[in-house]
């Protein structure tokens, strides 16, 4: 599955509300999330930007290419550190500036 090009605002400005989060990854039971792409998209808002799933079995999902606002409440992404996700650090960067959002 490909999620690309997507301009996705989980923030309300008129209420300063960030919502739940821009995408939610995951599933419940034993089934593992694979072969997910997402790439060359703008998240915007959410408790966290990208939520994933604390018991999260995955296999070759991959973030690439995609820039974030920062009107999320507590950061882009929760749970960063799970085996079979990869982080394309260098080009997964800031809208405003062009930064890397992980140094």
């Amino acid at each position: 599955m490909t999620v690309r090009h997507n301009r996705i605002d989980a923030y309300r400005p008129s209420t300063n509300d960030p919502m739940n989060a821009c995408l939610m990854i995951g599933m419940t039971g034993e089934d593992a999330v694979r072969d997910l792409l997402v790439e060359q998209n703008y998240c915007n808002g959410g408790n966290y930007s990208i939520g994933i799933r604390p018991d999260i079995v995955a296999a070759n999902v991959l973030f690439r290419n995609n820039t974030f606002g920062r009107d999320y409440r507590y950061g882009i992404l929760a749970r960063y550190a799970r085996s079979g996700i990869s982080w394309d650090r260098a080009t997964n960067t800031w809208f405003d500036n062009g930064e890397a959002v992980f140094p």
